[in-house]
């Protein structure tokens, strides 16, 4: 029997140890899931209060452009964390591919392995840090824009 075939103790081994990085391939496109879509609606809304802040009056207008400048900071984060998100999502694959040539091809890559994981979760980690920073912004937004429309709040 070789290390190939379906039954094979190798086989069974890399499969074991995949699961970890599987389960964050899951995670982490769930993730990506909801920033895009968080970056597509904070597009949108920037463009919604560009085109506001233009025909805005004077009175207007700066509450507006505040607004679209908290926005556009919240598109920044989440940009940073999309990408710091996607990184993780490469790491992940990259462990999986080095456990098969570890197991199935006797390379020594666990030293790889061990340093993917790692820079793995410090790119998962950023990117749940920046999400969290634009979650705050997002508040802020509705501040301004609660302030905007109902008068200054206590």
């Amino acid at each position: 029997m070789n290390s190939l075939d379906p039954g094979s103790a190798a086989l069974d081994a890399v499969l074991r140890y995949s699961i970890t990085p599987v389960v964050l391939v899951s995670a982490v496109g769930l993730i990506l899931l909801t920033l895009t879509n968080r970056l597509g609606r904070a597009i949108d809304r920037s463009r919604e209060l560009a085109r506001a802040a233009g025909g805005a009056g004077p009175d207007a207008r700066p509450a507006l452009q505040d607004q679209l400048g908290v926005v556009l900071r919240r598109a920044r984060w989440l940009q940073y964390s999309i990408v710091l998100a996607a990184g993780s999502l490469l790491l992940s694959c990259g462990m999986i591919f080095l456990m098969f040539l570890q197991v199935l091809a006797g390379w020594p890559v666990g030293g790889a392995i061990v340093a993917a994981f790692g820079l793995d979760a410090l790119a998962l980690i950023g990117s749940l840090g920046y999400f969290v920073r634009e979650l705050l912004d997002a508040v802020a937004a509705l501040e301004i824009e609660v302030g905007r429309r109902a008068g200054p709040l206590s």
